[in-house]
């Protein structure tokens, strides 16, 4: 069952860029993204009214997708490996908005880059 009052709470910490202080980003963005998973967000948000923070709370339900997806494919998994992260990199607001509708290979490189200073917003 869909629990509204508890999406309703994690959509104000995504605008006002917060975390729950007994959690990590990452572990956030993905109980964000199982809560949210079974109902059309942006029709959702568009009916409370939350149009203008619309691209940064589906980036962070993106970020528990690509994160869910991450800790399931081995292939990537090595891959961190091999760039120096022995578990998966802690995400924050400012890296989810560059994550996109791609292969999880290339959200992970443009990730990394940004994370290197390669890359930006």
């Amino acid at each position: 069952m869909v629990d509204f009052k508890k999406i309703d709470e994690m959509i104000e910490l995504i605008e006002n860029n917060e975390v729950p202080e007994n959690q990590e980003f990452n572990d956030f963005v993905i109980e964000f993204f199982n809560e949210v998973k079974t109902i059309p967000l942006s029709k959702y948000l568009r009916t409370k009214g939350k149009d203008k923070r619309l691209p940064k709370i589906m980036n962070s339900k993106k970020a528990g997708e690509v994160l869910i997806d991450t800790k399931k494919d081995d292939e990537i998994l090595t891959f961190l490996k091999r760039k120096g992260y022995k578990e998966i990199p802690q995400l924050d607001y400012k890296a989810v908005m560059l994550l996109r509708k791609t292969d999880l290979f290339s959200n992970w490189k443009k990730l990394l880059l940004y994370f290197e200073g390669a890359g930006t917003v």
